[in-house]
């Protein structure tokens, strides 16, 4: 699997809804991977698709982030908090996991 950069832009919403950029960053050494879903909504099946991204531990990612893929893989806003893994026995961390959304 090959390791990549992303950019990940801190945002805030402006008093009309519009995303404002605060600043950007870079990750380094980032791997993903696609994920989805399916429900039943209102007798229709509605499906969802997002991506997993995997960063190294200590990686500023932060829930409402936006996340850009540095090969045309479109904007992406970070859902949820990010999951800082950590071993209890151990003290390792083998990196930070945050689950992503399309942002259209």
């Amino acid at each position: 699997m090959q390791h990549f950069t992303v950019t990940v832009e801190r945002t805030h919403k402006d008093k009309y809804g519009t995303r404002v950029v605060d600043s950007t960053h870079q990750v380094r050494g980032c791997v993903d991977w696609p994920n989805g879903s399916a429900a039943a909504v209102r007798g229709f099946v509605q499906i969802e698709s997002g991506r997993t991204l995997s960063a190294p531990a200590g990686a500023d990612i932060r829930a409402g982030d936006i996340v850009i893929y540095p090969f045309g893989g479109g904007r992406w806003l970070v859902d949820g908090e990010p999951n800082d893994w950590h071993n209890p026995f151990t003290g390792a961390r083998p990196g930070v996991q945050v689950q992503l959304r399309k942002v259209v």
